[in-house]
């Protein structure tokens, strides 16, 4: 199991980031961020986890309703991350334009998630073309089937032969879209 998330760095900055302060961040979390060198990045670094966090909790078992406030991470010595909420681990990726955050419930498995980003400014306006070319995409990599969504919303691939699904993580934020699976086991045709 998965969750992620994709934070684009210049439309969150643009967006006033720290407005959104209060409903993400704890009060220990925004005196940490205060003394960061960078609390920009530091806070997009943090929603993007709770993001990933929240979205791997669902399929755990946790109730709908995101609040962050109550997610709370752990910075581990060798680089990752941990949430104790659901005891899952947590990574995340940076470039230039965005921060990609990935949650496995094994620290082993965060390297077992195979991910693709794009980037498409012309489609950023419109969610509806933006999935389209996603679910063009899912076909290229995971053959013929049909994004379904369970009632929690989240996502999986249902294969055109058989009845197998794989679970998805989909992510959007303005030009950015990714999405992401479990690579499966080698005995697994999935």
């Amino acid at each position: 199991m998965l969750g992620t998330d994709i934070v684009a760095l210049e439309q969150l900055y643009s967006n006033r980031w720290a407005r959104r302060l209060d409903k993400v961040c704890s009060l220990e979390e925004q005196k940490w961020l205060g003394q960061r060198p960078q609390p920009f990045l530091a806070f997009a670094q943090l929603w993007a986890m709770k993001e990933a966090a929240y979205k791997l909790g669902l399929r755990l078992g946790a109730p709908l309703g995101y609040y962050p406030k109550k997610i709370s991470l752990q910075a581990r010595t060798d680089g990752y991350f941990y949430c104790p909420l659901w005891n899952i681990y947590l990574s995340l990726k940076q470039t230039e334009g965005y921060l990609w955050a990935q949650a496995a419930e094994q620290l082993a498995g965060l390297s077992k998630i195979h991910y693709e980003v794009y980037h498409w400014p012309a489609l950023a306006l419109s969610p509806r073309l933006r999935s389209a070319a996603l679910r063009e995409e899912l076909v290229q990599h995971l053959g013929p089937g049909q994004l379904i969504k369970d009632e929690k919303g989240l996502p999986f691939w249902r294969k055109k032969t058989g009845s197998s699904l794989i679970a998805l993580s989909l992510s959007y934020d303005g030009p950015w879209a990714s999405w992401a699976r479990v690579i499966p086991a080698a005995a697994d045709n999935s």
